[in-house]
């Protein structure tokens, strides 16, 4: 038995050493702030990089592939939203229609945030504030 708390002791101190030398909350080694804050920078700047260079890549491939005869029929509910497109600008070449579509897939990465928003403040509130509200009598009760 004294074997067995011992051991535990020993492996209750190395994991306290451990973990004060994983996490300080005083650690200002990135430039004055937490050191979290340079990976979440590191992250946030890799995740630009790949977002703006695949938007790029996304061009290319609608004009050079994508858009092309033999490819566009297989391409399923895309006559209806071309229909849609042309409907307001007139006839697009291909170099046209993949900027356009490229144009509304960046205006509904900045917008679908702000009517996510939207919804989770006037409908998922309202929704919740009624199950608290029909919650709250049946706690009284319980």
């Amino acid at each position: 038995m004294g074997i067995l708390t011992s051991a535990r002791a020993c492996q209750k101190q190395r994991w306290t050493q451990h973990s004060a030398t994983v996490h300080n909350p005083e650690d200002r080694s990135f430039i004055g702030h937490p050191r979290g804050l340079g990976y979440i920078a590191f992250t946030e700047a890799w995740e630009r990089f790949s977002y703006y260079g695949m938007q790029a890549l996304l061009v290319l491939y609608m004009v050079n592939r994508l858009l092309h005869p033999g490819h566009i029929e297989h391409i399923a509910g895309f006559g209806p939203f071309r229909h849609l497109i042309e409907s307001f600008r007139g006839p697009l070449s291909v170099q046209a229609l993949a900027s356009t579509i490229f144009g509304l897939y960046t205006g509904l990465v900045y917008l679908t945030p702000i009517a996510g928003g939207f919804i989770a403040d006037r409908i998922l509130v309202a929704i919740s504030d009624y199950i608290l509200r029909w919650q709250e009598p049946v706690d009284r009760h319980a």
